[in-house]
C-alpha cells in the first residue's frame, strides 16, 4: 500500500485538525453518487456549524448540551473544528441558543443538542440530544432555521413547520403561547412561503409574491405591525416594504433586502444602532427603513443586536453593537449607527451571525471568524476573552488530492489539507486516477468500467443505438446496437412472430404473407344486399375482402337477393303491430315481410295495443275506457248518481250525473228534502223549529207543546177551553191551566190568601181558610151582602163586630 502523503498548510497557527479531529487514516470510501453541496456556515449562541462541500457537517465552541453533535457534552470549550456524528450528507445547518438543526440533501430534518423546550422536535420536551437524530415529524423540507430555543422548517410545498419554545407565540399556533411544542406544528394563516427567519422569539416568512409575514415577541415592535406589543399570536403582513428577496431575524430586529435594487430595510430595537438607521435609541424603529449606503445585497443576517450582509461579489458590511468586535472592522467597543466594512473581507460567499460573534464562508481558508471567543466559537484553536476584531481562518481547512492523470478529479489516497490548492492538487476525488478518461462525470463508454465513478458500469448504454444488421431473415434482419457486458453488439429489434398480412416475413422463414394469414374472415365488401358479404384474403400486404355471392332474382327470403337496397320488394305482404299480443293490430305500426313476423298481425282492428283487454268484441266494463273498440266509452254500463251537498248521505233528486262510480259528494239515493243542511234529512230527529227535519212532509209533528188562555196576565192559565199548539210560548198564554179566575189577576195558586174576603184567593177550593172567627165579621148579619154589594171589587176584609 502506498503511503498516504498528507501535507499541512495552514493559514495560521495552530495547526489545523483533520476531518475527525485526529490523524487522518488511510481507509479508502466507495465513490459512488458523490455529494457537493455549497459550504455554508451557522452562529448559535456560543457555538458554530459549518457544512463542508461534500455534505459533511464540523462544530465547535460551548458543548455543554452537546450542541456539537459529537456524542457527548463538554465542560471546557471545543475550540477546533470537530466533525458532527452520524449524519448523512447534508446542504444546510442552523443553529439556536444551545440546539443545532440539519437539513439533508434528501429533504429530511436531523436536530440535537438541549431540549427543554422541545426545540429539538422529538415529542417530548427535557433533557439533552447528543446525536444528531432526525425529525421524524417532517419531509419533503427545503430550508430551516433556529435562534432562541426554538426551530424552523420549511416544505417544499411552501408551508412552514415550528416547535420549541412559544411563550411568546414564535411557534405559531394562534392560540395563547404555551411553554413549550415538542412536535412540528403548521403554522396557519399563511400563504405560500419561499423563505423563513428565526429571532430570538420571533420568526418572519418570505411569500412567494415578496411579500414579509411576521409573528412572536414583538415588544420592540420586530414583527413589523407598525406597534409595540407583547406578542402577535397569528402571522401578520409586515407593510410599508418594497417587493422582498431575503429576510433575517435578530434578537429584537429584522432585516430585508429588497428584490429590485438590492436595498436593505429594518426595524425593531435599534438601541445599539442595529437598525441601521444613523441614530441609536431606547425607541423602537416601528416602521421599515431603508439602510443608508447599501445596494446590491445578496445575502443578510442578524446577530443579538448586530446585523451583516454581504454586498455584490462579496463585501461584507455590519453595523449595530461591537462590544466584542463583532463589527469585524477593526475597532474594539462601541456601536456603530451606519455600515462599516468589515476588514479585508470582500470575497465571502456566505455569512452567519451569532449572539456576539460572526463567520463567513470564502473561497480559500473557508471559514472566517470574529468577535466573542470565550467559548471557542471563532474555531481557532484557543479561547481568549479580548474581543477579535478583525477576521481570523478558523482551523477549517480544505482538503485537497493529487490529480496524477490530471483530469481534475485527485487520489484519496494522496490528500494535503490547505487553504488553497497547491500545483497538482485538486478539490474532488477521483474513483480512479490513473486513467484521465474516468472521473465524476464522464462521459460513459462502453467498456465494462464505470468511467463516471457513479458506481454504475456502461450505464445509459454508451455505444448503443444505432442501426444495424443482425444477418437473420425478415423482421429479424434489423437491430439496434447495444452495450453488453463492455462490447458493443448489434440486438435485432424485432423477434420472430406469427405471420401477419405486412407485406413482411414476420416468421423470419425468408417467405412473406405465407399462409393467408388474417385471411378467410367474414368481411363486408361495402356493396348492398346479399353482394355486400364477403371474406377477407391477404394480397400483396393488404387484407382485401372478396365478394362470396353476386346478384340474382329476388325471393321473399328476408335478403336482398339482387342487390338494389330493396330487400323482398315485390314479394311482401303488410304486417300491423300486435304489441298487447290480443290478435289485433295496430294500424300505424307495420312492417312488410313475407311472413307473418312475431308480434305482428294481419288486421289494424286494435284501438289500444298497449292493453290486451282491449279489442273488438271484448266486454264493456265501467272503467271510462272504450273496451270493445266500437268508439263509446262504457255504454250501457254507467249509474246515476246525485248530489249530495251537505254530506249527509242523501242526494238531490235536481242534481245528477252518469258515472261509473260515485263521483265525490253524490250518492245514489233522491231522497234528501233539503241538500244545504246535513242534519236535515230522511229518519233524522224531529226537533221543535218550524222545518220539516225528518223529511216527511210534516213540520214538528209531535213535538210541538199546548199553551193555555192566561187572561188576567198572572201567568196562571184558565181551564183548557181556549189553548194553543206552537213550539215557542205565544203573548197571553201560560203552560199551565191552574188559575181558578182568569179575570183576576190577585187570585191565582200563587197567591197568599186573605181573611175575611170570602174569596178562594190561592186556588186551593176553600175560602179563607186558617182564618179565626174573632177576625171575621158574622157571615149572619142581615145587611153583610148588602154592605159587600155596595163595596168595589176586590172586597176589602171587613172587622168583626
Amino acid at each position: 500500500m502506498v503511503p498516504l502523503l498528507l501535507v499541512a498548510m495552514s493559514c495560521g497557527d495552530p495547526a489545523p485538525m483533520s476531518d475527525n479531529g485526529s490523524e487522518p487514516t488511510t481507509t479508502r470510501q466507495k465513490l459512488s453518487a458523490p455529494v457537493k453541496v455549497d459550504r455554508t456556515v451557522a452562529a448559535g449562541a456560543y457555538h458554530s456549524l459549518f457544512v463542508q462541500k461534500n455534505g459533511e457537517v464540523w462544530g465547535w465552541g460551548q458543548n455543554l448540551s452537546g450542541q456539537l453533535g459529537t456524542g457527548s457534552t463538554n465542560s471546557t470549550p471545543v475550540t477546533s473544528p470537530t466533525k458532527t456524528i452520524g449524519l448523512v450528507s447534508i446542504k444546510a445547518v442552523a443553529a439556536g441558543q444551545t440546539h443545532s438543526l440539519a437539513l439533508d440533501t434528501s429533504g429530511q430534518v436531523w436536530a440535537w443538542g438541549k431540549n427543554d423546550f422541545g426545540q429539538v422536535g422529538h415529542g417530548t420536551a427535557g433533557g439533552t440530544v447528543l446525536l444528531p437524530t432526525r425529525v421524524a415529524a417532517l419531509s419533503g423540507i427545503q430550508a430551516i432555521a433556529a435562534n432562541g430555543n426554538f426551530s424552523l422548517a420549511l416544505g417544499q410545498d411552501g408551508r412552514v413547520w415550528a416547535w420549541g419554545q412559544n411563550a411568546s407565540g414564535q411557534v405559531g399556533k394562534g392560540t395563547a403561547p404555551t411553554s413549550a411544542e415538542p412536535t412540528p406544528r403548521e403554522v396557519n394563516s399563511l400563504p405560500t412561503i419561499r423563505a423563513i427567519a428565526a429571532g430570538h422569539n420571533h420568526a418572519l416568512a418570505l411569500d412567494a409574491d415578496g411579500k414579509v409575514w411576521g409573528w412572536g415577541k414583538n415588544d420592540f415592535g420586530q414583527v413589523g405591525t407598525g406597534s409595540a406589543t407583547s406578542s402577535v399570536l397569528v402571522p401578520t403582513l409586515v407593510a410599508n416594504l418594497p417587493r422582498v428577496k431575503a429576510i433575517a431575524a435578530g434578537s429584537g430586529h429584522s432585516l430585508v433586502i429588497d428584490e429590485q435594487f438590492g436595498n436593505v430595510w429594518a426595524w425593531g430595537q435599534n438601541s445599539s444602532g442595529q437598525v441601521g438607521s444613523g441614530t441609536p435609541g431606547a425607541t423602537p424603529v416601528l416602521t421599515p427603513t431603508p439602510v443608508n449606503g447599501l445596494f446590491a445585497a445578496t445575502r443578510v443576517s442578524a446577530g443579538h443586536s448586530f446585523s451583516m450582509i454581504i454586498m455584490g461579489n462579496g463585501l461584507v458590511k455590519t453595523w449595530g453593537l461591537n462590544a466584542s468586535g463583532q463589527l469585524g472592522h477593526g475597532v474594539a467597543g462601541g456601536n456603530s449607527v451606519v455600515p462599516v466594512d468589515v476588514v479585508g473581507m470582500t470575497d465571502a460567499t456566505a455569512i452567519a451571525a451569532g449572539y456576539h460573534h460572526a463567520l463567513t464562508v470564502r473561497p480559500d481558508c473557508p471559514v472566517w471568524t470574529w468577535g466573542n471567543n470565550g467559548q471557542g466559537q471563532l474555531g481557532t484553536g484557543t479561547t481568549t476573552t479580548a474581543a477579535t476584531t478583525a477576521p481570523v481562518a478558523s482551523l477549517v481547512l480544505n482538503t485537497f488530492y493529487f490529480d496524477g492523470d490530471m483530469d481534475g478529479f485527485g487520489d484519496e489516497y494522496i490528500a494535503l489539507e490547505s487553504c488553497t490548492a497547491p500545483d497538482g492538487y485538486v478539490e474532488d476525488v477521483d474513483c480512479d486516477d490513473f486513467t484521465s478518461t474516468t472521473f465524476p462525470g464522464a462521459p460513459e463508454q462502453c467498456n465494462g468500467m464505470d468511467d463516471s465513478c457513479d458506481g454504475v458500469a456502461d450505464e445509459g448504454n454508451p455505444g448503443g443505438g444505432t442501426t444495424c444488421a443482425t444477418g437473420l431473415l425478415g423482421v429479424c434482419a434489423t437491430g439496434t446496437t447495444a452495450c453488453t457486458s463492455g462490447s458493443v453488439v448489434c440486438a435485432q429489434n424485432q423477434s420472430a412472430s406469427n405471420e401477419q398480412c405486412d407485406n413482411l416475413d414476420n416468421d423470419c422463414d425468408g417467405a412473406v404473407d405465407d399462409g393467408n394469414p388474417g385471411g378467410l374472415q367474414a368481411c363486408a365488401t361495402g356493396d348492398q344486399g346479399v353482394c355486400g358479404e364477403g371474406v377477407t384474403y391477404c394480397t400483396h400486404g393488404v387484407i382485401d375482402c372478396v365478394q362470396k355471392q353476386g346478384p340474382s332474382a329476388e325471393v321473399c327470403d328476408g335478403a336482398d337477393n339482387d342487390c338494389d337496397t330493396l330487400t323482398d320488394e315485390g314479394m311482401t305482404s303488410t304486417w300491423y303491430r300486435d304489441a298487447d299480443g290480443d290478435g289485433h293490430g295496430n294500424g300505424s305500426v307495420s312492417t312488410q315481410a313475407c311472413t307473418r313476423p312475431s308480434g305482428y298481425v294481419a288486421n289494424t282492428s286494435d284501438c289500444n295495443d298497449a292493453n290486451a283487454g282491449i279489442y273488438p268484441g271484448a266486454l264493456e266494463t265501467c272503467d271510462s275506457v272504450d273496451n270493445d273498440c266500437n268508439g263509446s266509452v262504457d255504454e250501457g254500463e254507467m249509474l246515476t248518481w246525485y248530489r249530495d251537498a251537505d254530506g249527509d248521505g242523501y242526494g238531490n233528486a235536481s242534481l245528477s250525473t252518469q258515472a261509473c262510480t260515485p263521483p265525490s259528494g253524490y250518492v245514489a239515493n233522491t231522497s234528501d228534502c233539503h241538500d244545504n243542511n246535513a242534519s236535515i234529512r230522511p229518519n233524522a230527529s224531529e226537533v221543535c223549529d218550524g222545518m220539516d227535519n225528518n223529511c216527511n212532509g210534516t213540520v214538528d209533528e209531535g213535538v210541538m207543546k199546548t199553551w193555555y188562555l192566561d187572561a188576567d196576565g198572572d201567568g196562571y192559565g184558565a181551564t183548557n177551553y181556549y189553548t194553543a199548539q206552537s213550539c215557542a210560548q205565544p203573548a197571553g198564554y201560560a203552560a199551565n191551566f191552574a188559575d181558578c179566575n182568569d179575570t183576576i189577576g190577585a187570585v191565582n195558586p200563587g197567591t197568599a190568601e186573605q181573611c175575611g174576603d170570602f174569596v178562594d184567593n190561592n186556588c186551593s177550593g176553600l175560602i179563607d181558610e186558617n182564618c179565626s172567627e174573632e177576625t171575621c165579621f158574622s157571615r149572619e148579619t142581615a145587611d153583610f151582602e148588602r154592605q159587600v154589594s155596595m163595596l168595589p171589587w176586590p172586597w176589602p176584609p171587613l172587622p168583626c163586630p
